[in-house]
């Protein structure tokens, strides 16, 4: 009698596990009035209604208890992978978890029909067998219906820790991805500071060179003008002086002649003058003083453009000499 009341104590308590709480027809359907009326009346020697009531209660529960622990799990996961992980890594994950979805929707479709069948042959068998057998075929129902519950809970806990595993490898590695690129960008801003201020120096290094190339352009432009005009400075100056050796050639004929004519004179003022026919010697002396005046005007004449020609001289070789300077220099 009391090992009977030890096993009925346990039978209830998996009972009161697997039930319900609270038990309400919002959470757990109860089954219509047809569902009741396949059980027959309660009678001696039979098991109640009310026990493969529970059991179909049960049952409907802990699917809807599976079926929303999944969904609060997908949602968190999917609520998390959409605030971690970017737009082509949540659709991949979205796309793997409905195909997920899909063979769990399946192998709950399989459990729920193997249940079904397991739950009719336990009603059949429940209408012609004792109650002790009957008791045990419910609790062998009831411990593989608990074991299947449990194993579905760890699936979907060991799911639910690959899950976090990937998110948390995914955030890793966006974390990663977001570190290089900070670090790649502030070196290519190294980089472009770098760039512009090379480009600043050279700028300044070529405005420079171009300021330079300016001014010696102009110094060149001054000295070229200056050699053209030295040039046709010395080409004037060596037209006249050719024409000063043509004058020094002049002049030295002419004191050659002023010479002889002094020479004459002498000789002249020496002999005894002979008279001519309407000539008086007071007229030869007075042509004689005449033509001497005009040599000795054209001798001053001479010396003054000899002096003036001397200078310009002195000045054109002080020139050349400076432009052969220059050209030196030049080369």
């Amino acid at each position: 009698m009391t090992g009977a009341t030890s096993q009925e104590c346990e039978r209830e308590d998996r009972r009161s596990r697997l039930r319900p709480r609270p038990r309400s027809t919002a959470a757990c359907p109860t089954g219509s009035s047809s569902s009741k009326s396949d059980f027959p009346v309660d009678s001696p020697g039979h098991p109640s209604s009310n026990d493969a009531q529970d059991i179909v209660d049960n049952y409907r529960c802990v699917c809807q208890q599976l079926r929303a622990f999944r969904g609060r799990v997908l949602n968190h996961e999917e609520k998390a992978m959409v605030e971690e992980i970017g737009a082509e890594a949540r659709a991949t994950a979205l796309g793997n978890r409905a195909i997920e979805r899909h063979q769990h929707d399946e192998q709950e479709d399989t459990m729920r029909s193997r249940l079904r069948a397991k739950d009719g042959d336990i009603r059949e068998r429940a209408q012609f067998s004792p109650c002790k057998e009957q008791d045990d075929v419910m609790d062998r129902f009831l411990r593989r219906q608990e074991e299947e519950h449990q194993y579905e809970k760890a699936r979907l806990e060991t799911y639910c820790g690959k899950l976090q595993r990937q998110a948390r490898q995914a955030l890793q590695a966006a974390k990663s991805a977001q570190r290089q690129a900070l670090i790649a960008e502030t070196d290519l801003e190294h980089e472009c500071n770098s760039s512009r201020q090379e480009n600043f120096r050279l700028q300044q290094q070529i405005e420079e060179l171009a300021r330079g190339l300016q001014a010696q352009r102009r110094v060149t432009a001054e000295r070229d003008a200056e050699i053209i005009s030295l040039r046709e400075r010395l080409s004037m100056a060596q037209a006249r002086e050719e024409a000063l050796a043509q004058q020094a050639t002049r002049s030295t004929a002419l004191k050659e002649e002023v010479e002889s004519l002094r020479k004459c004179l002498e000789q002249a003022n020496g002999m005894v003058l002979f008279k001519k026919s309407g000539v008086s010697e007071e007229a030869e002396r007075a042509k004689v003083e005449a033509r001497r005046r005009h040599l000795r005007e054209q001798r001053r004449l001479i010396e003054k453009d000899l002096l003036l020609e001397i200078e310009t001289l002195e000045t054109l070789s002080v020139m050349t000499s400076k432009l052969s300077d220059f050209e030196i220099s030049e080369k």
